[in-house]
């Protein structure tokens, strides 16, 4: 404050800005929706490619590979081999039985099929194989000669 020919001034330091308001924090109150995992405090985030999770997980390592699929948990997967299948959760190839085939992306046993000159030794594709008889005509996917 100082005075000059009889008036008065006085200074005042405006006031500082209020400080902003913290951001609120993420957070995610319902059960983390199935295809995604939720970390604390955190919205939900999706699996990786060609993975899946059920609801309510909270890692993304609890993203498995889909079937006809591989890899590991949390990581991408990669499409079966042919020649192979991969069910739900595979972390590598399972190769069909011997003289037996599959198209890629095969998720079961029973999508392997018997080659030409061999036929399933059970009732149903994925059993193991055996030689076509002598004197008989055994196509891809024989079941029986």
């Amino acid at each position: 404050t100082f005075f000059s020919s009889g008036l008065v001034f006085s200074f005042v330091s405006p006031a500082p800005p209020p400080a902003p308001a913290p951001a609120p924090s993420p957070s995610w109150t319902e059960e983390c929706p199935a295809n995604f995992y939720c970390k604390p405090h955190s919205k939900p985030a999706p699996c990786p490619p060609y993975t899946e999770a059920p609801a309510g997980s909270v890692a993304v390592t609890d993203c498995v590979a889909i079937a006809g699929y591989y890899g590991q948990p949390g990581k991408a997967a990669t499409q079966c081999p042919a020649n192979n299948y991969c069910p739900r959760a595979s972390v590598a190839p399972n190769p069909c039985p011997d003289h037996s085939a599959a198209p890629k992306g095969s998720s079961r046993q029973q999508d392997c099929k018997a080659v030409a000159g061999w036929h399933h030794n059970g009732d149903e594709y994925g059993s193991p194989t055996q030689p076509c008889p002598a004197d008989s005509y055994c196509p891809a996917a024989s079941i029986s000669p």
